[in-house]
């Protein structure tokens, strides 16, 4: 069951109309919402993050009225916007995740186990756990209580499996991200603040499953710097799983701003490609299990977003590099 939910509104806030509508009140949890935006044609829930009720308005907007457009109409020429992966980008967690799937096999009785070079590759080949999971089972073999059995059946096996599979892991890596076991990544809580204090529309787009990333990012980024992010997409809220661009074309379109005024921030090659072919600019930060990724189309590849005091300037992300 998923533990938060988060509410969202039509249209976005700045996060200077934010500031300006919510003075005097302290930010609450997020909530999850069920809408679809008006012209989608194939959607499924997401997750929006925002300010909660009541709406939030701009200075210059009456009473019920959204602070931006919706979908389709003109943004602000000035508007940007910082679309983050999550992990590997915001948060270790990708050793925690290999940890949280073998676990998973083992519960299961499985007898295998997935070793670091095989999860690097699995990196580069699959978006998302169940993703993952199809990839390996199409190459390894399907266990013997999907294959036993009429053909007929056949895909309905597989699919009662991963769906058994798929929560088991949600659950061990939840159990897993509750004792500390992920850290936030260097530099990522300064640039997500800097983005804030100066009005950057924030978004994430993550591969892993909604209940995984509610229990996750409140946890490692806080309630608060989270209620200010304008929408958070998890791999299941789209029908098709980078490197498919959806989750990308989902968000701009949510977001209500044109490609070039949105930069993405990714980890790995199949996420680079997703960005690309959304018509976005990218900068890759790298992780030990994408290092030696071809990040094909990527504006700049980085070992990180750099640390104020720790690292050369040259090598500090902030909104003026990423907005030249």
């Amino acid at each position: 069951m998923v533990p938060a939910a988060f509410v969202g509104v039509p249209a976005i806030a700045t996060a200077a109309s934010r500031r300006a509508a919510t003075a005097g009140r302290q930010p609450q949890p997020p909530h999850f919402v069920t809408t679809p935006p008006a012209s989608a044609t194939c959607w499924r829930p997401w997750l929006v993050a925002s300010a909660a009720p009541p709406p939030l308005v701009s200075s210059a907007a009456t009473a019920g009225e959204a602070a931006t457009s919706p979908p389709g109409k003109a943004p602000s020429p000035t508007q940007r916007a910082i679309i983050f992966d999550c992990d590997g980008v915001l948060l270790e967690s990708e050793e925690l995740h290999r940890v949280a799937y073998n676990k998973t096999w083992a519960a299961a009785g499985l007898g295998f186990e997935w070793s670091v070079p095989y999860y690097d590759e699995l990196q580069n080949a699959a978006g998302g756990g169940r993703a993952k999971m199809i990839y390996y089972f199409d190459e390894a073999g399907w266990p013997a209580r999907v294959t036993d059995g009429d053909a007929a059946g056949l895909e309905d096996r597989k699919a009662a499996l991963l769906d058994e599979l798929v929560a088991a892991k949600t659950r061990v890596y939840t159990e897993l991200i509750d004792t500390g076991a992920a850290a936030v990544r260097p530099g990522v809580l300064r640039l997500i603040d800097e983005a804030h204090s100066r009005g950057v529309v924030t978004a994430i787009c993550s591969a892993a499953n909604k209940e995984a990333v509610a229990r996750t990012l409140p946890a490692l980024l806080g309630p608060e710097r989270l209620a200010r992010f304008d929408l958070v997409l998890a791999g299941d809220d789209v029908a098709a799983k980078k490197p498919d661009p959806l989750i990308y074309n989902t968000a701009t379109e949510r977001l209500g701003l044109p490609a070039e005024a949105c930069v993405v921030i990714e980890d790995s090659a199949i996420g680079v490609a997703a960005a690309v072919a959304a018509g976005l600019r990218v900068v890759v930060t790298t992780t030990p299990s994408t290092a030696s990724q071809a990040f094909e189309g990527a504006d700049r590849v980085l070992p990180g977003l750099g640390e104020v005091g720790v690292d050369a300037p040259e090598d500090i992300v902030d909104v003026d590099s990423l907005f030249p």
